[in-house]
Order: C-alpha cells, then sequence, then structure tokens
C-alpha cells in the first residue's frame, strides 16, 4: 500500500501563506445533519494524506496494466492547546464545565465528525477543506520542565481518519483564487454542493415529422441545461439520410454550452433525414448522460 500525500499547495496564480480555523461539526449519522462547526484555536500546521492501493497486472515480462485504490485519508492538525470541552466531544468523553473536569471511562466512544480549516492566500482569498465523516483518537502528549528558562510548548496533534459519507463524498476543496462565484461564508456550516442528476432533456428545430424544411437551413438542439462539451461531438451528435447514409456536418455551440448548432456541410437535398444525439451527450455539472437517444424525423 502506498500513502498519497494530499496538496495543500494547489491554488491557482496565489500561494498559501498561513492556515487557520480548525474546526470541527458533529454529525448525526442517521440524519446526516451536522450541528454548527465549533472552532478550536491556534492551529499551526496540518497533514492530510489519502490511503492508495496500486494492484499491478504483468504479462510478458512487463508491467502491462495499474490500477489505483484510494482508501481513507488521515489528517493531522497540530494547535496551541486541545481544550477540554473540545476533548470530551470529538472523543467522546464527559466534561464537568461547572468544575472544569473531563472524565474519561472505558465506554467512551467518539462520534463521527466534519472537519475543516482554511487556508489564507498571499493574494488576500482564502482556500478551505471539508472532510466529511471521520472520527479523532486521543492524541499523544508530552509536556517538559523549563530549562534555563526556555519553555518547550507542548503542542497536541489531533490525529483523524475520514470516510465517504452516505453519499460517497469523502470532502471538498474549495479555493476563492480560483472560482467565478465561490460560496459565501464556507467554513459557517458543513458545505456539501448541490449536485444535479437529472438527465438532460432536448428539443429541435425542425422538429420531429417536420416537412418541407429548407436544404440550407441549420438544424438546432437546445438543451435542459449546460452540456459537457467533451460530448458535443460528431459522434454523439450526427445527421443521416433515412437509407443510413451519413450527412457530413460541423456543430458549434453557445457560450452556455446549452444549444448546439449541426450544419450540413452541403445543402440537403430533397429526401428523408434523421438528426440524432445519443446518450453519449452529458451534463457538464455532473457528467449524467441522456436517458435516451433523441432523434428527429424530418423532411427536405
Amino acid at each position: 500500500m502506498t500513502i498519497k500525500k494530499m496538496n495543500l499547495q494547489l491554488f491557482g496564480d496565489t500561494v498559501p501563506v498561513n492556515i487557520k480555523n480548525f474546526c470541527y461539526a458533529k454529525l448525526n449519522v442517521n440524519t446526516g445533519v451536522y450541528e454548527p462547526p465549533v472552532v478550536i484555536p491556534g492551529l499551526m500546521e496540518v497533514k492530510m494524506e489519502m490511503k492508495v492501493e496500486e494492484s499491478k497486472l504483468s504479462g510478458d515480462g512487463k508491467t502491462r496494466y495499474i490500477v489505483n485504490t484510494e482508501g481513507d485519508v488521515s489528517i493531522e492538525a497540530t494547535v496551541n492547546k486541545f481544550p477540554l470541552k473540545d476533548r470530551a466531544t470529538l472523543l467522546g468523553r464527559t466534561f464537568d464545565a461547572e468544575k472544569g473536569t473531563l472524565l474519561t471511562t472505558e465506554n467512551d466512544v467518539a462520534p463521527y465528525v466534519a472537519t475543516g480549516f482554511e487556508i489564507e492566500n498571499e493574494d488576500g482569498t482564502s482556500a478551505y477543506t471539508w472532510l466529511y465523516k471521520g472520527r479523532f483518537g486521543q492524541p499523544s502528549e508530552s509536556y517538559k520542565q523549563k530549562e534555563e528558562g526556555k519553555v518547550t510548548f507542548p503542542n497536541p496533534t489531533l490525529k483523524g481518519t475520514f470516510i465517504a459519507d452516505k453519499d460517497g463524498h469523502k470532502g471538498i476543496i474549495m479555493d476563492e483564487s480560483e472560482g467565478i462565484t465561490p460560496p459565501a461564508n464556507f467554513m459557517a456550516s458543513v458545505y456539501k454542493p448541490t449536485i444535479d442528476l437529472v438527465a438532460p432533456t432536448v428539443t429541435s428545430v425542425p422538429t420531429d415529422g417536420a416537412t418541407g424544411v429548407l436544404g440550407t437551413a441549420n438544424l438546432v438542439l437546445t438543451f435542459s441545461k449546460a452540456i459537457l462539451a467533451d460530448t458535443i461531438n460528431t459522434a454523439n451528435i450526427f445527421v443521416m439520410k433515412s437509407d443510413g447514409t451519413a450527412v457530413p456536418a460541423t456543430l458549434s455551440v453557445n457560450a452556455t454550452n446549452t444549444i448546439v448548432t449541426v450544419d450540413p456541410v452541403a445543402t440537403l437535398t430533397a429526401g428523408d433525414y434523421i438528426l440524432i444525439a445519443t446518450t453519449g451527450v452529458k451534463s457538464a455539472a455532473a457528467g449524467v448522460n441522456m436517458a435516451e437517444r433523441y432523434i428527429v424525423n424530418f423532411t427536405v
């Protein structure tokens, strides 16, 4: 097994210069709802690593295939101090706020939490990370006496392991320097993206069954949502005669990737034609394929 260090310095044209606002939010595993985030002040360093299982298949004396399977994410966060109230929450302990005591028992169970932090960029923007579901363990602690007036600060390191949540999501990174409209108040609550899993639909000009279509007319497909640019091609969108003969055509798309214009290279002669958009066409936001082929029969 290999360990993949997660790069925290993947931020646009700027560079990270500071890290702060390490926080956690308890997760109700039954409902998937998080409590409001709680900040542990004094964040000094964060390390994240992802376990990666690498499998190789050899043949003819050489490696022919490599398959990497990503696993859990481990996180280490070093802070100035690990307050007792936060220990109680993260480790499943019992905290008496009046007496200032933390009780540890053999039955303590750490709850599932989300954890996040903020990275300040050199240009004044920030980047943020959330991991959605994991548990922290008891940190090791070491204290030293003063030596000739020199103080060694016993900064604890919180260690946790995070897995995918019920939606299959492990976490999310957002960088204000790279987004056009980055979400505001990213750390005010655990940010979960809204993913549109509805298949795109399409209408056309001409419509199915149209007659008397001009041979010089462009064919227009209007999609219900933005389409992934890589799927707008003549393998997925094409014209043919009713006998199956391909009709050479070029494709163009508007700025929002919602309208595709099919322009036959030559003027269409009189006859029956078919315009097809296949299920290879995908939505841009979530990569959802069209549910079924869209077929337009028309006559020139």
